[in-house]
């Protein structure tokens, strides 16, 4: 799969602010399923282009409430092979994310499915 342009980045990060400002009540109304995280973390990752992200700044970018739903996705998303714990790069103790290379063919595959006849 050929790398995503940056139209498609520009429209991945309209997606997810769309979505995230939805389910922070922030005035959109919308018939949103329930929160797809999981797709919303692989997205965020995807955009920082590989570079490794903090558990408290992804919770900060998707605006995401301390509990347990953002351990719990990204659980699911490391069994699945989509993204990668890495320890932190100042700290040992702090934990890091990126994404996989099966991670970034489920983004494309949502690029795709948007612009089914580019190529």
């Amino acid at each position: 799969m050929p790398p995503p342009s940056k139209t498609d980045a520009d429209a991945l990060r309209h997606w997810l602010d769309v979505t995230i400002s939805a389910y922070a009540d922030d005035g959109i109304e919308l018939a949103l399923p329930p929160k797809p995280l999981g797709l919303m973390i692989l997205v965020q990752l995807w955009l920082e282009d590989g570079e490794t992200v903090r558990y408290s700044s992804l919770r900060v970018a998707l605006r995401l409430k301390r509990d347990k739903s953002l351990p719990n996705a990204i659980d699911l998303l490391e069994r699945g092979g989509l993204v990668a714990k890495v320890t932190g790069r100042d700290d040992a103790r702090e934990r890091e994310l990126r994404i996989t290379g099966k991670g970034r063919d489920v983004v494309g595959t949502l690029i795709h499915a948007r612009h089914p006849h580019s190529k």
